[in-house]
């Protein structure tokens, strides 16, 4: 029985490296389909999120019945309460690079760009596919600087979103209207999968020192 314990406890291990890595591949995809206004790309990141929503249950799946038949206490418990937290987190950065794939398939949005927002946006899939990596490196194996090191930089994804949204209010950009409501949706969703990252950084200290993810989670009321 302990045994097959055990095995649970490294299969849930095995699906969250695996989801952190398709999230990954995700922003990374649809932040090249953003870019190069590649449809095909895309469609392919749209697609690909099913197989993220599909591990996220399953993940769900095995922290719930470990949860219910194995009472388990101490490191595991903490293990299996943040693999519940994160598959939902990791399920969320996947549906914002899927978000950001939509808006990229409707070429349009993207199309002669002034220069200023091709490159702010440039610079905002440049952050998001590291934070990704990042993320996907943490779950290959967890480690407290590395989780830290997310959660600061997610400033700079602040900053550029913050640079975004300024050069779409001044007029002189002349964008039509459909393409300021796409690039203030795409801002957002960078912003966002930003802070997703810096949940799974958090949660990654919580399950390496306990006490810390709670302090850091009441300076940030």
């Amino acid at each position: 029985m302990r045994e097959m314990y055990t095995q649970e406890l490294t299969q849930l291990g095995n699906h969250m490296a695996r989801m952190a890595h398709q999230v990954a591949r995700a922003i990374n995809r649809a932040s090249r389909a953003l870019e190069e206004g590649d449809v095909a790309l895309a469609e392919q990141t749209i697609d690909a999120d099913e197989r993220i929503d599909a591990l996220a249950y399953t993940v769900d799946e095995t922290c719930t019945d470990l949860l219910a038949l194995q009472a388990p206490v101490a490191g595991d418990l903490r293990l299996i309460v943040t693999g519940l937290r994160m598959a939902q987190t990791l399920e969320r950065m996947g549906d914002l690079a899927r978000n950001i794939a939509a808006v990229a398939r409707n070429s349009s949005s993207t199309n002669n760009l002034p220069d200023e927002i091709a490159d702010v946006l440039r610079r905002m899939g440049e952050r998001a596919r590291a934070t990704g990596q990042a993320v996907s490196t943490l779950m290959d194996g967890p480690d407290s600087e590395l989780a830290t090191k997310i959660q600061n930089d997610d400033d700079l994804m602040d900053d550029l979103h913050v640079e975004l949204h300024r050069l779409l209010l001044n007029p002189d950009m002349n964008l039509e209207p459909a393409q300021l409501i796409n690039l203030t949706l795409v801002g957002r969703y960078y912003e966002r999968f930003g802070d997703q990252a810096t949940n799974v950084g958090r949660n990654i200290v919580y399950l390496i020192e306990g006490e810390m993810y709670r302090r850091a989670q009441a300076e940030n009321l």
